[in-house]
């Protein structure tokens, strides 16, 4: 898997199983290779010549950062149209600027509009997706748009992708089976 946080998860891992559980390292180095990794964490949907579609439960900057980066690392070269769905009011209010800062690292990017919580979101109808969209478009820092719902956002994905495009999906809210659409879409 790429991405340096993948790669330090699986030290973490690896000696944890041998402290706790007395798993010897020749063992974890032998079934480590044949780990495939877990659903949505840089979960490649579709690997193909004209485009890849991968899914990831990124949904704060770092993690945004950390998807964003494995995929330049295992997609060299490639143009990446980022699809990403804020989650949760406080956390889009609080880490606003560190969304524009990792999302600013795509090539371009939809974002998608909010996915809020019963009880957990205020009851006014903010919109950190229209915000970050209108935002980025201000700034002139990439090519971004606002995508009304996931099933939209699958509409643009597919209008705006390129030959070549890697499509990153991110999020945690209802966002999850929009990279699977595309997947089965653009196959």
């Amino acid at each position: 898997m790429p991405g340096e946080h993948n790669r330090l998860d699986a030290a973490l891992a690896a000696v944890a199983a041998h402290k706790i559980y007395g798993v010897s390292y020749a063992a974890i180095a032998e079934i480590l290779p044949r780990f495939a990794g877990v659903a949505r964490r840089f979960e490649v949907l579709l690997d193909a010549p004209g485009v890849a579609v991968v899914d990831d439960y990124a949904h704060h900057p770092t993690e945004l950062e950390a998807a964003i980066a494995a995929a330049r690392q295992r997609f060299r070269g490639r143009r990446i149209l980022g699809v990403f769905q804020p989650h949760l009011e406080a956390r889009t209010r609080r880490h606003f600027p560190g969304f524009l800062n990792a999302l600013a690292l795509l090539d371009r990017v939809i974002v998608v509009q909010d996915y809020h919580v019963a009880g957990r979101d205020g009851a006014g109808g903010y919109s950190g997706a229209r915000e970050m969209a209108a935002t980025m478009q201000a700034l002139g820092v990439l090519d971004v748009h606002h995508a009304s719902s996931p099933a939209d956002a699958v509409e643009r994905a597919a209008a705006l992708r390129a030959p070549g495009d890697v499509i990153l999906v991110m999020g945690a809210g209802d966002i999850q089976e929009t990279g699977r659409e595309l997947a089965r879409r653009l196959r």
